[in-house]
């Protein structure tokens, strides 16, 4: 036993040391580069939301009322109460907001 938890505080002495290492901030820099070179070409871009706001709410309340039990998995049938979620979205005006994204988006790039 004592040898598994001097182990284990070496694992942990490692994993508080290793962003204080030198080369850390050095890969920090260089992947944070690398990651900038490839800028999204929706970079700027943002919905307007001005003309949606009763879909956009009636979309969060469906949210709040499936998610968390489709995340956890506390659902006896989930291909009957997925369906049900996605109906839900579907009443709620889901695809009107996918649309509206989608046009405002296509304006943004020029298309």
């Amino acid at each position: 036993m004592a040898g598994l938890q001097k182990k284990n505080k070496i694992v942990m002495k490692r994993s508080v040391a290793a962003p204080n290492e030198d080369s850390f901030y050095q890969r920090s820099e260089e992947y944070t580069e690398k990651a900038l070179e490839k800028k999204s070409v929706a970079l700027g871009y943002t919905f307007d939301q001005t003309d949606y706001s009763n879909e956009i709410a009636a979309v969060t309340s469906v949210m709040s009322q499936y998610l968390s039990s489709l995340e956890y998995g506390t659902v006896d049938d989930l291909d009957s109460y997925y369906e049900e979620f996605t109906s839900a979205l579907d009443d709620a005006g889901m695809d009107n907001l996918i649309a509206a994204n989608q046009e405002q988006l296509n304006a943004f790039l020029g298309k």
